[in-house]
């Protein structure tokens, strides 16, 4: 009705979200009926990337399908092995058939030339990197501004494959979402049983906090409140895929 509101970004416990997936009928490495689009994200860390699968349906509804490591960093050759298995991995949907990875978006923010050497291998349709950005009015997803070697100071070949995505809003739209529990309502979130505690505690890992600012505006942030959090990471990393291969 147009009244003043705050939003909040306040994580639902880790517990209550497992119960949830344990008690579900939703299946590990499995896709349900609604499930249109598989994209992926990866995070990349120096000794491993983590990747989860996620599907996505017509209405705004997504199941993560599956999560995991590969050891190594992006540059050992096991790894890029392992990450050229994953872009060809395919999952088998509730009508019988096997859906593989619409698109894959890949962290960019750190060893971004590294990365490249792995992303540029592969289709730009399919493969993407990206680097997440803090603030409320971030657009969802934007091409990075051109930049420039810091060795030789020409233009990075890799901007057409870059991209921006806004953490902010797509922290409180998830966390929003993880609350519900209707398999039918937009915006649902199914998890399937058996993904580990450590899964669900990086999954719910940040909270929007507020801070009062010196000239007495009130800034936000999210804060982690658990070490670890590249399941929340990867999650939005994938929806990002999701919004740049088109499923808004």
């Amino acid at each position: 009705v147009g009244r003043a509101y705050q939003a909040q970004g306040e994580a639902p416990p880790w517990e209550e979200v497992r119960n949830r997936a344990d008690g579900s009928e939703f299946k590990r490495g499995r896709i349900p009926a609604w499930g249109l689009l598989v994209t992926v994200g990866v995070d990349v860390q120096k000794d491993r990337v983590e990747w989860q699968a996620v599907a996505w349906s017509r209405d705004g509804r997504r199941a993560i399908i599956d999560h995991d490591t590969i050891a190594g960093h992006v540059t050992d050759d096991t790894c890029r092995e392992g990450l050229d298995r994953l872009l060809r991995a395919t999952w088998r949907h509730a009508s019988g058939r096997d859906i593989g990875v619409d698109m894959l978006a890949i962290d960019g923010n750190a060893w971004t030339e590294d990365v490249f050497g792995w992303v540029r291998r592969h289709p730009a349709s399919q493969v993407i990197m990206v680097r997440g950005v803090a603030g409320d009015n971030a657009p969802l997803i934007a091409k990075v501004q051109r930049e420039r070697s810091h060795r030789t100071g020409k233009p990075l070949k890799y901007r057409s494959r870059f991209f921006n995505f806004g953490t902010s809003v797509l922290k409180m739209a998830f966390y929003r979402n993880l609350l519900k529990t209707d398999e039918a309502e937009r915006g649902f979130v199914a998890i399937p049983g058996g993904m580990g505690d450590e899964f669900f505690k990086q999954l719910t890992a940040e909270r929007r906090v507020s801070r009062k600012k010196r000239d007495g505006f009130t800034d936000y942030r999210w804060e982690k409140h658990y070490e670890a959090n590249e399941a929340l990471d990867t999650h939005l990393q994938a929806e990002a895929a999701a919004i740049k291969f088109g499923i808004r």
